[in-house]
């Protein structure tokens, strides 16, 4: 008898601890907060999982058949941390939360406010819902989701896919190859390391490939393109657009719009600022005549973009020239053209 109410207490007690409420249900463990700010880890220990909430006495719960540990945060600044191997879903809700998953396969939601979410291990899923949100991948192939907001996406270790949705975003792809999409808003998206897929969709973006092979496609917008080492694929589309090839047998594409095309490297690969600086002196009502001479000369305290400052990888690069448009194309000899 006394072993049978041992078992009672380790499963259905709830925690007190500033009325935050863990039981066990149907192989999952619920976490219940409060309004207020709370605190809340979760450990194995011992054989048993341990529930410490606000610093107050710890509640122990079997593992047994447990599969889930599930966080529901109220209007407070919350703080959910899994150091288990279990799967962990939890929902911020309201406040500027941090929410931590375990080893496993988390998915975390941030809710309204400014929220921090590490996937750590495993291969996640975060949201950072409403709010101007910090979303880290950690190691596993995860899927990344800013929603509403200026968010900044971290993918980390793995192959992973980032998405801004709406807003500014600055997604960074990490280790691994990653797909990058920044969405509606003026969205930053940097490949990093691997084999990389950076799609701008609408608003005027910043697309840095950076090591690997890879994609950017700016889609609507002045967007400013920059493969990085590796053979990349660079396509414009709509708009007026800055492509700029970096080291690597490249394909440029600059699309429909009056666009900037460079075959090789520049001065300017690591300075976005005066990238941007060419683009709105691109960008401008001026005639191109007035506009090309105003790069090639550096008017106007513009960058230039002529032999001082552009360089040959000496490998060919594939540019591709929409003779319905008036561009802007600065290559080398070994560089090859091809009709649209």
């Amino acid at each position: 008898m006394r072993r049978n109410l041992q078992i009672e207490a380790l499963e259905h007690k709830t925690l007190l601890a500033a009325d935050v409420l863990a039981s066990l249900d149907s192989g999952e463990l619920i976490i219940i907060g409060t309004d207020n700010p709370d605190s809340v880890t979760v450990t194995r220990e011992k054989g048993a999982i341990v529930v410490r909430a606000n610093e107050q006495p710890a509640m122990r719960f079997s593992t047994k058949g447990l599969a889930l540990v599930s966080f529901k945060g109220g209007d407070g600044d919350d703080t959910f941390v899994n150091h288990t191997s279990i799967d962990s879903l939890a929902y911020g809700n309201r406040g500027n939360d941090t929410l931590v998953g375990g080893t496993g396969s988390d998915e975390l939601h941030g809710g309204p406010g400014h929220d921090t979410l590490f996937g750590n291990e495993g291969d996640d899923e975060l949201h950072g819902d409403y709010g101007d949100d910090v979303l880290h991948g950690g190691r596993g192939d995860d899927d990344l989701r800013g929603w509403y907001g200026d968010d900044t996406l971290f993918g980390d270790e793995g192959d992973d896919i980032l998405s801004g949705y709406e807003g500014d975003d600055v997604l960074f792809g990490g280790s691994g190859n990653d797909i990058l999409k920044g969405h509606e808003g003026n969205d930053d998206l940097f490949g990093e390391d691997g084999n990389d897929e950076l799609y701008g969709w609408t608003g005027d973006d910043l697309l840095v490939g950076a090591d690997g092979n890879d994609y950017l496609s700016g889609w609507s917008g002045q967007d400013i393109l920059l493969g990085g080492r590796g053979d990349d694929t660079l396509r414009g589309h709509a708009g007026r657009d800055l492509l700029i090839a970096g080291h690597g047998k490249d394909s440029l594409d600059g699309g429909s719009g009056e666009d900037v095309v460079v075959g090789g490297t520049t001065d300017y690969d690591d300075n976005y600022p005066a990238l941007e600086a060419i683009m709105a002196a691109w960008d401008t009502n001026e005639d191109v005549d007035t506009r090309v001479n105003r790069l090639l000369n550096g008017l106007d305290g513009t960058p230039a973009l002529n032999l001082h400052t552009v360089y040959s990888d000496s490998l060919t690069d594939t540019i591709t020239d929409d003779r319905s448009e008036l561009d802007l194309f600065i290559y080398d000899f070994k560089d090859k053209f091809v009709d649209a």
